[in-house]
């Protein structure tokens, strides 16, 4: 298995870590993008590459058997932060080509990379305590 991850990003503790740009450059290589968000948080924007994967953070260790270990793998959330975590319980796992998504969905999309989003599902609202979906304000 070819080691996308050699030569880009750095390493902290045994935990690779890219870049969302980096990413790209390891999906046309083969990676793949696992998004551990739960399924509630896709419903509204998900990674728009071709090797993406949903097994949210609270289903992964009973599907397992469902992160493929013949291909480097690009675990991703929303911020960067339960990605690490997750790709620490991989590697103790034994999947050994695994990489954290600095920054998440997040950075991602900051950067210009690409995602599919659902704006009917976009959460918008003055306040955490009065945010709806756009479909709801415009049906109001």
């Amino acid at each position: 298995m070819i080691n996308v991850f050699e030569n880009i990003g750095f390493e902290i503790n045994g935990i690779k870590h890219i870049s969302g740009n980096e990413a790209i450059l390891c999906i046309k290589q083969g990676a793949i993008i696992i998004d551990i968000r739960e399924f509630y948080d896709i419903n509204y924007k998900v990674f728009d590459v071709e090797n993406a994967l949903n097994i949210p953070k609270t289903e992964l260790e009973k599907n397992l058997n469902l992160v493929p270990d013949d291909k480097a793998l690009i675990i991703a959330d929303a911020f960067g932060i339960n990605s690490k975590l997750i790709v620490m319980q991989l590697v103790n796992n034994g999947i050994k080509n695994v990489a954290n998504l600095i920054g998440g969905i997040l950075d991602w999309e900051k950067d210009g990379l690409p995602v599919k989003k659902d704006l009917k599902g976009e959460l918008n609202g003055p306040c955490l305590c009065m945010l709806k979906t756009r479909e709801k304000l415009a049906n109001k």
